[in-house]
């Protein structure tokens, strides 16, 4: 998971906690997943569109073949 171990993350997270103070925690973590969802909707559009080019492409590629081989 991006070069981070489960230690450094929970580190990461207890430092943050406590600099951040229990007031704030859970506003920076509504905001922290909030964002988290974001990217994941973003990753998913874009895979969804790169396999849309995909197909797209093979689909040509079947089309050249296929007229290729009536052809001869």
């Amino acid at each position: 998971m991006l070069g981070i171990s489960y230690g450094e993350l929970f580190l990461i997270i207890g430092a943050t906690a406590a600099l951040v103070g229990p007031k704030d925690l859970p506003m920076i973590a509504r905001t922290a997943g909030r964002l988290a969802g974001r990217a994941i909707g973003y990753v998913q559009l874009a895979r969804g569109q790169f396999d849309n080019v995909m197909q797209q492409s093979q689909a040509r590629q079947y089309k050249k073949n296929f007229k290729m081989q009536c052809n001869n």
